[in-house]
């Protein structure tokens, strides 16, 4: 059972993190520390001492390590104002359907919202960044040898050149070597807080490549064309394409960023036919809280580089976003809530009180984007 209550956000890490040790098993990697950048040994290829990462999205954790790593520290809440994912709530209408039933759990998890952004990233953090998608016919009918046709030469060159790849999975997956074992590939989830490398169980069915140094974006202008597009998400404003579905199970029609989010969650919640897993909405609770404890960051540094005009709003944002994680901590997500009516209808109120004060931090948002004119 499992309840997000106040204090309990750790907890859940808890659990969060002993799924990732369900999809990766560790190995011998003692050439870790001894090996240089790209360098081959017995072992095959590492990249040494790489740092740990720690809680948070998956994603932004991932291109935190990886950029800094590369010589372009970027930090995890910059990256994720600067992606948006700050702002948004991601969801899917549609699917994917587990069980008869919508599970909102995924939504969240979906590395879409940051590989929308990735150019933007790329002109604040000074260093290009490339998406490499699957082809998914090829990865279904064997995973494998896609890895080889599609992944392997890219992995193997930005690894010789001293830069770890993010491998997309449900979570990200910070490539930092590679072995002859199956699949080759060898680093960390970067929500573990310690540093030891493990097999990845998965080949991955998307890449994130770090490129050459780039000049970086003014940081004034940066925070306008941030601003613009987190109101865009919360007013799901923002149209993120759709690939065709994989399988049946995904049969996923839109993607939505903001208050339609909000309400296609409590559209789930209120389903009482298809209950779906307690689990799917203690997800969600937890990235909501995830992101929007990043916006507060975010928004309260920026309004440090601004005049007052600017700066009122934007700290009003932030209060407005700190409003929201109070609020999330009356979520019950327990067994026992999240299979009853009157639990499901608790929640989902509290999901629409979310999305009242949302819609208010949007407000203070664009009223600050107009006040840096």
């Amino acid at each position: 059972m499992v309840m997000i209550g106040r204090g309990s956000w750790r907890g859940w890490w808890l659990v969060v993190l002993g799924v990732v040790a369900v999809f990766a098993v560790a190995v011998r990697a003692g050439a870790e520390d001894t090996a240089g950048p790209g360098s081959k040994q017995a072992k095959g290829m590492m990249l040494p001492a790489v740092p740990h990462g720690g809680p948070g999205n998956s994603y932004a954790r991932g291109l935190s390590i990886a950029l800094s790593y590369a010589g372009t520290p970027t930090d995890y809440d910059s990256i994720m104002g600067d992606t948006g994912m700050a702002f948004i709530l991601q969801a899917e209408e549609g699917g994917p359907i587990v069980n008869g039933s919508v599970d909102v759990g995924w939504w969240p998890l979906g590395a879409w919202g940051v590989e929308h952004r990735v150019g933007f990233l790329a002109q604040t953090a000074g260093r290009d960044i490339r998406v490499i998608a699957a082809i998914p016919d090829d990865y279904q009918a064997d995973p494998a040898a896609h890895y080889q046709r599609q992944y392997a030469r890219e992995i193997t060159t930005s690894l010789a050149s001293g830069r770890p790849v993010l491998a997309e999975q449900d979570l990200c997956f910070v490539i930092t070597g590679l072995d002859n074992g199956k699949p080759p590939i060898l680093g960390m989830c970067p929500l573990a807080e310690e540093r030891k490398a493990v097999r990845d169980t998965e080949y991955p069915w998307g890449l994130m490549v770090l490129g050459d140094v780039r000049e970086r974006m003014d940081r004034l202008a940066a925070d306008r064309e941030a601003l613009r597009y987190a109101a865009a998400l919360g007013q799901d404003a923002v149209e993120v394409s759709v690939p065709e579905p994989w399988d049946e199970w995904n049969p996923i029609t839109n993607r939505t960023t903001g208050q339609k989010s909000f309400a296609l969650w409590q559209q789930a919640l209120r389903d009482t036919e298809h209950l779906g897993e307690p689990r799917y909405h203690a997800n969600m609770v937890l990235h909501l809280g995830l992101n929007r404890r990043s916006a507060v960051v975010y928004l309260r540094a920026m309004a440090k580089r601004h005049p007052q005009a600017a700066a009122v709003h934007l700290n009003a944002a932030a209060d407005q976003y700190q409003q929201v994680l109070a609020a999330l901590e009356a979520a019950d997500t327990s067994e026992a809530a999240m299979n009853g009516r009157e639990g499901r209808e608790r929640l989902a109120h509290l999901v629409g009180r979310c999305a009242e004060i949302e819609a208010k931090a949007v407000g203070e948002i664009e009223q600050a984007v107009e006040a840096m004119r």
